[in-house]
């Protein structure tokens, strides 16, 4: 017999998060299936994005994390991004065109922004006395992944004279939000205090919602391609952020006492040691 915590057992709690990737693969599978200009299609992707954010919501219900607040600014940048989406389709479908900049561009900006801010939250959920050392590796890693954002995406889109100013400025606004993002993961990555599962999720979904980001600039930028492809990976990030929510694990407090050291990976070492090499390597590239 499962044991029961109020109305669900545990059991079945600890299992939700399973069953939400899978409902979200088949949902996204679905969205692929039909005719992407439909509004069945729209409303199919829609409707992931708004149950990732009531899922959220169910995950602080279930487990009752003691800093909630973490939790609502990733559900409240998960409903800005599907108010992105309708925007969008709005301007692409309705009225033949869509502008740029545009009121899309606000909202998908302020939901990066928001997920910022709740992953910063995150990482200031540790205890003190924690040390400079991940601080000095995570700056590393993000300064040389920065120099390859700047050489092949934020520089191109500020040097673009054909555009108008205003369209220079939230071009470069796009890259320097991916920055931030990137600044964040490299500096919960170097921290094993907090690998639980469920911050694994999150740092997945964060890496994934990057990479297509990036993926979309060099679409746009380089190739003048259609990135309808891409739908599939903003719908990952976007399920496994839900998914991060619906794991037990999210309740976990991550801190660890003042003076307590962690023992360090070959992929801290690694990493940061790799990044130092991106700024002479770029010196190479025409």
């Amino acid at each position: 017999m499962p044991r029961w915590v109020g109305r669900w057992p545990v059991v079945r709690r600890t299992r939700i998060w399973v069953w939400w990737l899978a409902a979200g693969v088949l949902a996204t599978t679905g969205y692929f299936l039909l005719p992407p200009s439909s509004l069945a299609a729209r409303a199919c992707y829609y409707a992931i994005g708004l149950a990732a954010a009531a899922a959220i919501l169910v995950g602080v219900r279930l487990y009752r994390p003691r800093r909630p607040g973490i939790w609502y600014w990733f559900a409240a940048g998960q409903v800005v991004a599907v108010l992105g989406d309708v925007t969008y389709d709005h301007y692409l479908y309705e009225l033949g065109r869509v502008p740029y900049p545009s009121v899309a561009d606000a909202f998908y900006l302020a939901a990066d922004l928001l997920r910022i801010m709740g992953l910063l939250l995150l990482s200031r959920r540790r205890r003190s006395g924690a040390g400079s050392g991940h601080l000095i590796d995570a700056a590393i890693a993000a300064i040389g992944l920065g120099l390859v954002l700047w050489t092949f995406i934020l520089h191109p889109a500020v040097a673009d004279r054909s555009a108008t100013t205003l369209a220079r400025v939230i071009c470069s606004v796009y890259p320097v939000a991916d920055l931030l993002l990137l600044v964040m993961l490299a500096w919960l990555f170097t921290d094993q205090r907090n690998r639980t599962p469920s911050n694994r999720l999150l740092y997945a979904a964060a890496a994934t919602l990057l990479a297509a980001d990036i993926s979309y600039s060099v679409l746009v930028v380089y190739f003048d391609a259609d990135p309808f492809a891409l739908d599939a990976v903003f719908a990952a990030a976007t399920l496994l952020w839900a998914a991060a929510a619906l794991h037990p694990s999210m309740t976990a407090d991550t801190g660890v006492v003042r003076g307590r050291s962690t023992p360090q990976s070959v992929a801290r070492l690694c990493a940061p040691a790799a990044c130092s090499l991106l700024g002479p390597v770029l010196l190479l590239t025409p």
